[in-house]
């Protein structure tokens, strides 16, 4: 079962518990003795409330982090994200019912039994958690671990994995079933002995697809770092969630949350654009606002183009072969800013500057760039084409700026984790120096913004990027 079909079906179910129990409520208020006598209202009036009441139920669960986790569990840090989250409604929902005092019911000055409210915090506290011992209790009883239940499968094997494992199968209300193994190396070993081993790593894309893995759970003493990287990249194209148990290299796993299952303390990614969710968060707002910054800038595009023409009578457009996600080669549209011949005189200009140690191809003082090429350069208006290039999915408004092949060839292995997305028209490096920074520099700071990727940090980096480029530093 998919991660969004099963958060889907616990927010519905949420929902109907939180109404469910302000309904229930209602009727033990009204019909238990020994209880305050109150005239009973219309129970139309709190019918219509209590769809407000399960809305309200499933923000403030969200709002607690119980949706957090990839599956239906019922571990101790999941009962306290629901207890919190079940205050928080409840005061929520009293609230609003003061304010409204008759909006929602359509009754002049009513307002909700106290009685009510307070029942309906103890009931939904109990069907919360009733159903989700349900569910669980009905996986574990299937075949296979049933829908819902998320397959897991161990990257390492040590006594520390194994005890994960053994307590993981021991705890059915974590929601979790252990399917196996996986191994630097293929061949047994004595550690290997009464295990399931399903395969090397050389064989793990294959395997996550063939046993519908739903997580891996990496063991770091088996992990070098770029092996921990490498693992990163095949889960997330696979869209499986990646964790670890502790002592993994901060550098790769940062900023991290820790979750418990069986009793052991797990880390994982909590926010950036390792999550497929914030991916799709990031696809949206890129068209939007790139649609709509495309129809603001046509009168200033059609002007630069006249300009152009009329330079050299050349072609206004400007396609460069560029490296994009996942080494990805694509063109990238820009204002031709240089002359016609500009590639075939590269040789001559590299000759002309001398030996450097920037592995860039930039240069203040390019002798190929046209007048009209140094003005646009200034104000960074030769960019305003890629707008397009983002609509095509080839670019995003705001990453990592997309080099040359022959750029990213001089690059370290650590420095080609700026390709694991989207390249950007902008980003934290041209809002932190542009060219003046070395590479070593620009990919922290990609590897930065990947990490801590908002849709607030995009808005900041984009509304920064503009003073800057009007300002022309560092462009060149």
């Amino acid at each position: 079962m998919g991660y969004l079909v099963l958060i889907s079906i616990a927010m519905a179910a949420d929902m109907l518990a939180g109404a469910g129990a302000f309904l229930a409520a209602y009727w033990l208020r009204f019909n238990l003795p020994g209880l305050p006598y109150r005239v009973e209202p219309d129970f139309a009036n709190y019918l219509r409330f209590a769809l407000v009441v399960g809305v309200v139920t499933v923000v403030a669960l969200h709002g607690t982090g119980v949706y957090r986790k990839r599956r239906v569990a019922l571990e101790w840090d999941t009962v306290a994200s629901i207890l919190r989250g079940s205050v928080l409604a409840i005061g929520l929902v009293a609230a609003i019912g003061f304010l409204t005092r008759g909006g929602i019911s359509g009754v002049e000055q009513e307002s909700y039994s106290r009685l009510v409210i307070g029942f309906s915090w103890l009931l939904s506290v109990a069907l919360l958690l009733a159903w989700r011992w349900v569910w669980l209790a009905g996986a574990h009883l299937a075949a296979h671990g049933g829908p819902g239940v998320t397959r897991v499968l161990i990257y390492g094997l040590n006594p520390l994995s194994q005890r994960f494992a053994q307590a993981v199968g021991q705890r059915w209300l974590t929601g979790c079933r252990v399917i196996g193994f996986v191994l630097e190396r293929d061949g047994p070993t004595p550690e290997t002995a009464g295990c399931c081993v399903l395969g090397s790593t050389a064989d793990l894309e294959a395997i996550l697809v063939r046993e519908r893995v739903g997580e891996v759970v990496a063991v770091p003493e088996h992990c070098r770092p770029a092996e921990m990287a490498r693992l990163l990249k095949v889960c997330g194209r696979a869209g499986v969630e990646f964790r670890s148990l502790p002592d993994i290299p901060s550098l790769l796993l940062a900023p991290v949350g820790v979750q418990e299952v069986a009793g052991f303390p797990l880390l994982a990614l909590e926010d950036g654009l390792a999550q497929r969710r914030n991916r799709y968060a990031k696809r949206v707002f890129d068209l939007f606002l790139a649609s709509v910054l495309l129809l603001l800038a046509a009168p200033v595009c059609l002007l630069l183009a006249v300009a152009i023409r009329c330079t050299d009578g050349g072609a206004v457009l400007f396609r460069q072969e560029r490296v994009g996600k996942d080494g990805r080669i694509f063109r990238m549209l820009k204002f031709r800013s240089m002359v016609t011949d500009a590639e075939q005189r590269l040789d001559e200009v590299r000759q002309w500057r001398g030996p450097g140690n920037d592995p860039l191809l930039r240069w203040p003082d390019d002798p190929r760039v046209t007048r009209v090429g140094r003005f646009m350069r200034g104000l960074s208006l030769d960019e305003l084409p890629q707008l397009v290039n983002v609509l095509l999915g080839d670019m995003s408004l705001v990453g990592p700026r997309p080099h040359v092949p022959d750029e990213v060839a001089c690059y370290q292995d650590w420095q080609r984790r700026r390709l694991d997305v989207l390249p950007g028209m902008t980003g934290l490096t041209q809002i932190s120096g542009r060219r003046t920074l070395s590479l070593d520099d620009m990919v922290k700071l990609d590897v930065y913004y990947m990490e801590n990727w908002s849709v607030l940090l995009d808005l900041r980096i984009l509304l920064q990027t503009l003073p800057i480029a009007l300002s022309g530093r560092g462009a060149y």
